[in-house]
């Protein structure tokens, strides 16, 4: 057993220094890159979420979607 506040704590700062370095980054017109570290924002935000909803540790992927789906995320289509 994981502890998921340990867990979605690491997570969540990951997730808060990736998205400051996301808006620096396109701030300074490096959209490509910025772009790159909202991805990494919202995946470590999708892995706080697994910890805390599952008391698991979140699986290592990257793939959005499959973050989304195992963190229990109802998304329509549009959001997919």
């Amino acid at each position: 057993m994981i502890d998921p506040e340990k867990h979605k704590a690491y997570w969540q700062e990951s997730a808060g220094q990736d998205f400051e370095a996301a808006l620096t980054l396109i701030e300074r017109d490096h959209l490509r890159h910025g772009l790159f570290f909202l991805h990494l924002a919202a995946e470590k935000s999708l892995k706080a979420l697994i910890a805390i909803r599952k008391h698991e540790v979140p699986p290592y992927s990257h793939n959005l979607l499959l973050l989304a789906q195992k963190a229990d995320l109802d998304l329509d289509e549009e959001r997919e």
